[in-house]
């Protein structure tokens, strides 16, 4: 389209465009600059044009909407965006996601496998925000990951922590989870 006439070429090249393009599709990258290491880190925030160079890569990311609950009680909606390892599918993730049982986040070095998908959550809409966090301060005061099954998946909610941090790269405040075929006994 940049190429069609001098008009049009301003127009793609305004940043404004390529910024609400990626926000329809990832609203935490206003509000989280370390989510922009996860997709891609070589595009620098303060560079220009960033959300232009940022555009390919979260336009094609998978995104999966889910329903997030401790048993027996709604939590909150989320939007959960892969940012690596092996591709969910198809099937993506269930609609509904109930976190059944939580373990030491000191665990995760041996129960994360190698080839296990990661991914970013952030909330659904700005109501769901306040269950959102609330979940994130739940697991972190109590140093814990949730964990959700499914058939043979499992599905490890993980807040801000050493692991996210040395293990992921991120560091930031949002929540991360790994979904895994398979996993290891818990030493």
């Amino acid at each position: 389209a940049r190429e069609v006439c001098a008009k049009w070429n301003e127009f793609a090249c305004e940043e404004h465009l390529w910024k609400d393009l990626c926000l329809k599709r990832w609203r935490s990258l206003e509000t989280d600059k370390e989510a922009w290491k996860l997709i891609d880190k070589n595009v620098v925030i303060d560079a220009p044009h960033p959300w232009r160079k940022i555009y390919p890569t979260v336009s094609t990311r998978p995104q999966w909407p889910c329903r997030l609950q401790k048993t027996g009680r709604f939590i909150c909606n989320l939007i959960a965006h892969q940012i690596s390892g092996a591709p969910l599918g198809p099937s993506g993730l269930p609609h509904v996601l109930v976190v059944e049982r939580r373990f030491n986040i000191l665990h995760l070095q041996t129960f994360v496998l190698p080839d296990a998908s990661v991914l970013y959550f952030e909330p659904e809409t700005e109501d769901d925000r306040a269950g959102f966090n609330d979940f994130i301060e739940y697991l972190t005061k109590r140093t814990r990951a949730g964990l959700a099954l499914e058939e043979q998946r499992r599905f490890i909610f993980i807040p801000p922590c050493d692991y996210t941090r040395t293990q992921v790269g991120y560091n930031g405040l949002s929540l991360l989870g790994v979904v895994q075929n398979a996993y290891p006994p818990l030493a």
